[in-house]
Formats: structure tokens, C-alpha cells, sequence
């Protein structure tokens, strides 16, 4: 749906610019040496402009009229609505050798005052008549001299309602004189005026001036385009055009040696809203000597004139050889496809020409223009025939439907002529060209048409592409880009103001953005105990699914900011994703991968000690590592540790490396008790250090019961626990010699006990 403002009249589309503003002001197309063609009659009539305003000129006889009345190079007649002369130009007149009026009436009487400049490029200079938007009674006359641009401006109202230019405004130089391509002018109607566009002859740029209800603008906007050399686009015999809905403009480019570049036919766009020239493009590269070129009426055909070598003519000069119209089909879109269309149309007959002699030649197609009829004009460029042999002088070609492709858009030779009149040899150029179009503005200012809003949510991007339809000109967004597109990153209301077809369009975007959760597309962790990742504490709420490879879903979350996945494997997993409180979803592969381990060893992996001894651990292949049990180790984070067992243990370390994935050995120490207990029989407590004390021999053990009784069953000794041994004394007394009874219970590390008893000898 659209909301649309209109701003002035709605007007209905045309299929091209003569169908609205044409009408009769294009009806009479007057050319050099005295020619019109009229197309007030049906058929159009070719006759000379004395003839046309009822007053023929001589008889039938074939003999040019005096140099007095045809000694004129191009013409330009001025018709109302109703295809009835107002006035015409004519560019290069001399009476007696001096410069006579260049304008004159509807009765073509000439109007006193309004000579022309003169100069050496001006008699290759047809004038560009466009009627002032701003004033229905005055138009605007553009010439160039010596490379600037002039213009005159005629008004009707004065002289009496015959016209005169308006004091102050004649031979007004416009643009610096050896700035101007004479040959190039052409105009165009624009959304609000016309413009008048022409080539710079210095820098590679197209001038368009623009004329609206303010007048002449006082400076062109400039065009930077152009594939070749700037000197490659000089020469006054070549065309610039523009196609009937002046949103293309089309150029012939001489290859003529000039710096070793070809020639060809370059095309460009058109932006009429700004007078831009744009997107240059060139077709058929290194065609020998194009120089003539025009647009089918529905803008997809282009005819293009070439002068081709032949070897029967190879003493002839380029303009005097074979003259050929090819066609290229313009709607196939890409260059190579539009080359690849190239149809030969005609070739321009051969006829006699020059006086005596009447040589062999084939004369130069005039330029094209498309009639008020639809059919595409040109003259075959004849100058008159030989007196002794008749037949026709000037002839026009028409091709009858040149919207259809090939040879069926019917061509037809010399389809019209008039042998009323020839040409003067003396003052004939090597083409004869019709006058350019008269182009008028626009009724009304531009409808601005403004869309609905776009309420636009990007889901799960941190950038979006705001685009204007394809085809459109004078692109102005609300961030001051004039590209087509532009990269928005933050949300907010942005517009764009656009030209298609003179209308003026308004877009607005409300932007929104969803941003993707904070997702590693690759995630890492340790084998077996990956965590994924997704999201981040603090932000947007979403629900995630989580699926293996094999499509089971082992993870399904609500709506929540961070959500973690423990102790998966490597592998690929697909992640569902809905936002929380939009209309945003998708699916996503991460790539779960798995660190290296580290690759630990100990050494020793066995060891065996007698119980109360040591033995020395090493573990190398991490970073940091922890082990166990800790109870019988002097550390625990060290990679050597010292182990004291008081039985069997086996020892575990976990390796640490880089990136905290952990690997675990083990090292097993085994303990001997020794259970090798000696019980002395006999012993000698007399102070002389040897045997002297009664005590356990050997082994590791904890004494539990340890008595000594004499012959009387008495208790003569009993062990405190520690060991220390009976010393022969009781009380404080000796013991008198003689055999004794122990009993001595132990207990040994590993839990087992034994129970000794025997007879003592005490001896003295």
C-alpha cells in the first residue's frame, strides 16, 4: 500500500517524449541549402522552405537554386502546437559577401539585427532551438563558435508579433570559447526544465546546462565520463543523440589513427533529474569509421552509420567510401549481446555526383531523426545529379518500423525526393543533416509519491543493506549518501529520496535490530568435557536447541541470556535459536574441537621400600600437577614429590597442561614389614656395654606386652612401651643369677601380631 501526495497535475505516461509534447512543433523539419521535409502533409513532403510558405521556386528543371537564397549550411524552422512556422533560423547566411540575419519570420522574411557570429567551426554547428519554460514567447537559440557556446533569446512578442531578440541577450557568450564540441549539441527534457547537453573539448566531461522557468542556468553541471582520450570525441561530423525517453545518450567515436584508440559507438546513461551523464559503455570497438548514430521511437533499437573500406574505392577518402547502416538490438542488456546483434540494414546507393564527370560515389547518410510518424529519417547525402542523365538530387531513407529487429523494421531507400531543386556543389558539406528536435519542458512540477513506512526487523545481524528500486536517479538518504544502498548499523528512522520517470519518491525505514547471540562458530575444550557456549551473562534472552550430528537433540533451553552445554565431545552440533520477544529465528553450525591432552609419566612406576623408608617420585610431560594420597608425600603440587608409605599405596597424578586439559598416571610402592624377630637366651648385665640389656632384636613392630617373671612366678620386669630393654634389676637390686620366663606380645604395621615366650639366662 502507498499514501500518495500529489504536487500539481497527474499526467499519464507517455511511450515517448513526442507523444506529450511534440505535437506539431517538430512538423517542419528544415535543413540546409533550402530543404524542408513537411510533415503537415501525409506523407511527408520534401520541398524547399520557399516553396513550403507558397512560393515555389522556379520549375521541374533540375537546375540549384541561387546562392542567394540556399547559401546556408543547417536551418531549424519553429512551428506551434499545430505545425504552423513561427520562425526559422538559419545558422551560416551571407548576402554580397558580408553576414545577413540569421532569423526570420513565418513569412521567411529576413528579421533585421540578428546576425550571428561567424566563424571558421560554425558552418558544422546546427543551432538547438528550446523554448523558454518560464515565458511561452521566447526561446532560447544556442550556437557554438570557435569552440564556445552561444545563445540568443528570441522573443515573439516583439517586432510587431514577427519576433526580434530581447535587447541585451544576443550573441551572449555562455561558455569560454575552445571549451565546445560544435557538432555535439543536444537536449533533453528534464523533470522541470530541458537541458541542453554538449561535449567538453578539452577534459573528458559532458557539459549539461539546464533552461527551467528561471531561465539559462549560469553554470553546467559537470559529467566526468567518457572511455576515451578527450581529442577521440572532437570532430563536428559526429553525432551526439539522445533516445527518445532521454534516459540514454549515445555518441560516435572516430577511430581515425587518433593515438592509436578505435572507434565505436559509446553509450551512456542519462539522469534526467540531475542532467548527469553516466555509465559510459562502448559498443563495437574499432569499427572502421562510424560517424552516424540514433534510437529506435521505444529506445531498444540503435542504428549506427559506417564508412567501410573497399578495395574498389581505396583512393577514395573515408567520407567517399561504402556507407553501410547497421542495427544493434539495445533491450538484450549486456554489450556483448547487444555486438552480437549487429545487422546489416542497407547500404547507401551509389549514384553520380560530381560535375563533369560524374564519378562512381556513395555519398554519406545524414544524420537520423525519428519523425512525428514513428518512422526513423536520414538523407543519403547526395549533392545533384549530373544534368545529362537525370534522375533524382537529394533523397531521404526511412526506415517504416524501426522498434522491430532486423531486416523487418523495413528499410526504404531513397523513399522520399524532390526533383524540383539541387544543391550548390560549392557550399555542401559531406553530410546533410536534419535539424535537431525542439524540445520542450514538461508541464507542471514532479508528483512526489511517499510510500508507506517499512517497519524493518533484522534478526540476528549487527548491519543491514537499505536499498532504493532499481532504475532510479538523484538518490538523497537521510545520512547524506547518494549511493543506492547504504550499511545501517544502529537502529533508528532513516528516508530516501528518489527520482523514476520525473516522479519523486519517498521511502522511510523504521530499523530494528535483534543482534545474533554471542556465539563461537568454533568452540574448543578438553576431550570429553567440552563446554559449548551461547550467549553471555547480562544479555538478550533467547531459547536455544541443541542437536548432534546425527539430528538427537540433547540440550533444549528457555528463554535465558547464557546457556552452557557440559562435557560434550568434538564434533559438529546444530543450534536452534529464537529471539525472546521477536519474531526472529534461526539455525547455526558450531564446530566443537578438542585440545590436546597432556601425556604424563612417572618415574618410578613400582617401587618397593622396607616400611619407615623413603622413596623419590617424578612425574613429567604438564605444566602443573597435583597427586595423591597426600598424606605420605612432602607435597603435592610439585613434579617431585618424596613418598614415606607406612604400607602398600598407590600414588595417582593429574597433569595440567596449557590449555587445563588434565591426564592422570599412577605409581605403585609396596612396603616390608620385616616380621624377623630374635629373642635373645641369655644375657650379661655387667656394665661392660656388651649384652648387658634384655630387648627385641630386629623388625618393625609396636610392643604390646612385654614381662620377664623369676623362678616364683614374680614380675621382675615389664616394658614401658618403649622398648628400652630389662637391665638385670628389680627395685633397684640386681637380680641374682639364674633362668627366667618371658612373654612378649607385638604388633606389626600391616596389622598382624605374635606372642613370644621362652626362657632367660641372666648370667653374672
Amino acid at each position: 500500500m502507498k499514501s500518495i501526495l500529489y504536487l500539481g497535475i497527474m499526467m499519464l505516461s507517455c511511450i515517448t517524449h513526442r507523444v506529450c509534447y511534440a505535437q506539431g512543433e517538430n512538423n517542419v523539419w528544415m535543413f540546409g541549402q533550402n530543404y524542408s521535409l513537411d510533415f503537415n502533409q501525409n506523407p511527408p513532403l520534401l520541398r524547399d522552405d520557399v516553396y513550403l510558405n507558397g512560393t515555389p521556386y522556379g520549375s521541374t528543371s533540375q537546375s540549384p537554386m541561387p546562392i542567394t537564397l540556399n547559401k546556408y549550411n543547417y536551418g531549424q524552422a519553429v512551428c506551434d502546437e499545430n505545425g504552423n512556422i513561427l520562425f526559422m533560423v538559419k545558422s551560416y547566411v551571407f548576402t554580397s559577401g558580408m553576414p545577413a540575419p540569421s532569423i526570420f519570420d513565418r513569412d521567411e522574411v529576413p528579421i533585421e539585427g540578428t546576425e550571428f557570429l561567424m566563424a571558421n567551426d560554425f558552418q558544422h554547428c546546427r543551432p538547438v532551438v528550446i523554448p523558454h519554460p518560464g515565458n511561452t514567447k521566447q526561446y532560447y537559440i544556442f550556437y557554438v563558435r570557435n569552440g564556445g557556446l552561444i545563445y540568443c533569446l528570441f522573443d515573439l512578442s516583439l517586432n510587431n508579433g514577427r519576433g526580434d531578440i530581447v535587447p541585451g541577450y544576443k550573441n551572449i557568450l555562455h561558455f569560454a570559447y575552445n571549451n565546445i564540441v560544435s557538432g555535439k549539441l543536444v537536449s533533453v527534457q528534464g523533470c522541470d526544465g530541458v537541458w541542453l547537453i554538449t561535449r567538453h573539448r578539452i577534459h573528458n566531461q559532458y557539459l549539461s546546462f539546464k533552461i527551467d522557468i528561471n531561465g539559462l542556468a549560469s553554470s553546467p553541471v559537470t559529467s566526468e565520463v567518457g572511455q576515451m582520450l578527450p581529442d577521440s570525441y572532437y570532430g563536428d561530423i559526429f553525432d551526439l543523440v539522445a533516445s527518445p525517453n532521454g534516459k540514454m545518450l549515445a555518441t560516435v567515436v572516430n577511430n581515425g589513427n587518433l593515438n592509436n584508440l578505435v572507434g565505436g559507438t559509446e553509450l551512456y546513461d542519462f539522469e534526467k533529474c540531475s542532467g548527469k551523464v553516466k555509465n559510459a559503455r562502448f559498443l563495437d570497438p574499432g569499427s572502421s569509421f562510424s560517424y552516424g548514430v540514433g534510437f529506435s521511437p521505444d529506445n531498444s533499437k540503435l542504428y549506427v552509420a559506417y564508412s567501410e573500406y573497399n578495395a574498389s574505392y581505396a583512393w577514395m577518402s573515408s567520407e567517399n567510401r561504402e556507407h553501410k547502416l547497421y542495427q544493434f538490438d539495445l533491450s538484450l542488456g549486456n554489450i556483448a549481446d547487444i555486438e552480437n546483434s549487429k545487422t546489416l540494414i542497407f547500404t547507401n546507393p551509389t549514384i553520380n555526383a560530381w560535375e563533369p564527370f560524374c564519378p562512381l560515389n556513395t555519398p554519406m547518410i545524414g544524420t537520423m531523426r525519428i519523425g512525428p510518424d514513428g518512422k526513423l529519417y536520414m538523407t543519403n547525402g547526395a549533392k545533384q545529379v549530373c544534368p545529362s542523365t537525370g534522375g533524382m538530387a537529394l533523397a531521404i531513407h526511412a526506415i517504416n518500423n524501426p522498434n522491430i529487429q532486423g531486416l523487418a523494421c523495413n528499410p526504404s531507400i531513397n523513399q522520399i525526393y524532390n526533383s524540383q531543386n539541387g544543391m550548390s556543389n560549392a557550399f555542401i558539406l559531406s553530410r546533410v543533416n536534419f535539424p535537431t528536435e525542439i524540445i520542450k519542458a514538461s508541464a507542471g512540477l514532479p508528483d512526489t509519491v511517499v510510500n508507506d513506512k517499512f517497519e524493518l526487523d533484522v534478526c540476528f545481524k549487527a548491519d543491514t543493506s537499505l536499498k532504493v528500486p532499481a532504475g532510479v536517479g538523484c538518490i538523497e538518504w537521510s545520512t547524506g549518501q547518494t549511493d543506492t544502498s547504504i550499511i545501517v548499523i544502529q537502529p533508528g528512522v532513516y528516508w530516501v529520496r528518489y527520482v523514476k520517470d520525473c516522479t519523486v519518491y519517498i521511502d522511510t525505514f523504521d530499523v530494528d535490530f535483534t543482534l545474533m547471540p554471542q556465539i563461537d562458530y568454533v568452540q574448543y575444550g578438553c576431550p570429553g568435557y567440552i563446554t559449548l557456549n551461547a550467549g553471555y551473562i547480562g544479555g538478550k534472552s533467547f531459547e536455544l536447541e541443541l542437536y548432534n550430528s546425527l539430528g538427537g537433540k540433547i540440550y533444549g533451553g528457555g528463554n535465558q541470556s547464557l546457556h552452557q552445554v557440559f562435557n560434550l565431545d568434538e564434533g559438529q552440533y546444530t543450534l536452534k535459536i529464537k529471539s525472546a520477544g521477536a519474531d526472529c529465528d534461526t539455525t547455526i553450525e558450531v564446530e566443537l574441537k578438542e585440545y590436546p591432552l597432556p601425556d604424563i609419566a612417572i618415574t618410578p612406576t613400582f617401587a618397593e621400600i622396607t616400611y619407615g623408608a623413603e622413596v623419590l617420585l617424578k612425574a613429567e610431560g604438564a605444566m602443573t600437577y597435583i597427586w595423591s594420597p597426600a598424606g605420605s608425600l612432602n607435597t603435592r603440587t610439585s613434579n617431585e614429590v618424596i613418598a614415606r608409605p607406612e604400607e602398600d599405596t598407590r600414588y595417582s597424578v593429574v597433569g595440567i597442561n596449557d590449555y587445563g586439559c588434565r591426564d592422570t598416571t599412577y605409581a605403585l610402592v609396596k612396603v616390608n614389614y620385616n616380621k624377623n624377630i630374635r629373642v635373645p637366651s641369655a644375657f650379661t648385665p655387667n656394665g661392660d656395654g656388651l649384652n648387658d640389656l634384655f630387648q627385641i632384636l630386629g623388625g618393625a613392630y609396636t610392643v604390646r606386652k612385654f614381662e620377664v617373671y623369676n623362678r616364683y612366678a614374680q614380675i621382675v620386669y615389664r616394658d614401658n612401651g618403649n622398648n628400652t630393654g630389662w637391665d638385670g634389676r628389680y627395685n633397684g637390686k640386681n637380680c641374682d643369677a639364674g633362668v627366667y620366663y618371658y612373654i612378649i606380645q607385638v604388633d606389626f604395621p600391616d596389622g598382624t601380631n605374635t606372642l613370644l615366650k621362652g626362657d632367660l639366662s641372666l648370667i653374672r
